[in-house]
């Protein structure tokens, strides 16, 4: 199963998915409310590499940038609900491998 929609969109539908989805991001992009977001259903796909990754998102240029249940962890500890804060956190969260304090 394949979604796409924006970083907004998917920031305010998150509930909608299931937490072990994953979430791709194009290759070069910088993380905005408009960002092109690709969630994948990772046990849905069947062609993988050698790492047992699926191929589907690398061929069309996107790259992980976590999974759903990341994702809802790192919107659930911003201190504040303000989009700009909360893609903020995310970019600082995916930079970083962890949360910022």
């Amino acid at each position: 199963m394949r979604f796409r929609t924006t970083l907004k969109k998917l920031i305010a539908d998150i509930e909608e998915y299931e937490w072990f989805f994953d979430v791709y991001v194009p290759e070069s992009a910088e993380l905005s409310a408009d960002t092109k977001i690709l969630i994948v259903d990772d046990d849905d796909e069947e062609e993988r590499d050698e790492y047992d990754e699926p191929v589907f998102p690398k061929k069309i240029g996107f790259k992980l940038l976590m999974s759903i249940s990341q994702l809802i962890d790192v919107v659930e500890s911003c201190e504040t609900e303000g989009l700009s804060d909360v893609i903020k956190t995310i970019n600082d969260y995916y930079e970083n491998h962890a949360f910022i304090d």
